[in-house]
């Protein structure tokens, strides 16, 4: 496959982490395991060969702890942008996903909001803004480094697919990436590591 001459862009996870490890709603000061930095090293040498002229990287801890060992391996500096941070958790980060009871969360799917957090439509709106950084910029081939969730909204918002059907069943795994070729004003999946939950998961 050619990869020098049309408009890419690899949106990739951050690495395995201590809350993911942890099952714990995530803040911006989770970090990294060390299993989790392996598994970006091995990525980073994976994605060297596709030059990138761009790189974009969520401004939270673990995201940048990534993206600093892709930047030494692909010999390109990234530039932090708080638009593809995770989907907070407000007063609600840090804690263990079990003692969180759910059914005080009120409201519908895209609206309900832990108190200080976002909403899925409020991330929704950050996706939206930073497609736009994408579709304007001239580079072609753009690497995002970002978060699950963050990640398959603008997956979805990108390829016009719905949101909730993948927050609810798709898992985007630590350190695997996607790859969206421009077709025209289509965006096309040329390659994607998610993976479709299993009814008892």
């Amino acid at each position: 496959m050619n990869y020098d001459k049309k408009k890419y862009v690899f949106l990739v996870r951050h690495g395995e982490t201590i809350y993911n490890i942890n099952r714990r709603l995530q803040n911006s000061e989770d970090r990294l395991t060390e299993r989790g930095k392996e598994q970006i090293k091995a990525l980073a040498k994976e994605l060297s060969i596709f030059k990138f002229t761009k790189f974009f990287s969520s401004d939270e801890r673990r995201a940048l702890e990534s993206s600093e060992l892709i930047s030494k391996e692909i010999n390109l500096s990234f530039e932090k942008n708080n638009l593809i941070k995770e989907k907070s958790s407000g007063e609600l980060s840090g804690k263990f996903i079990s003692e969180v009871d759910w059914s005080e969360v009120k409201g519908d799917f895209y609206n309900k909001k832990i108190s200080g957090g976002e909403s899925v439509n409020d991330v929704i709106k950050r996706a939206k803004n930073f497609f736009e950084i994408i579709k304007s910029s001239n580079n072609n081939k753009i690497l995002v480094v970002s978060h699950g969730s963050f990640l398959r909204v603008l997956f979805c918002i990108m390829t016009n697919n719905d949101v909730k059907e993948y927050l609810l069943n798709y898992e985007f795994p630590n350190a695997s990436y996607i790859i969206l070729l421009k077709e025209g004003n289509k965006w096309e999946i040329r390659k994607s590591e998610m993976i479709k939950k299993t009814q008892n998961e």
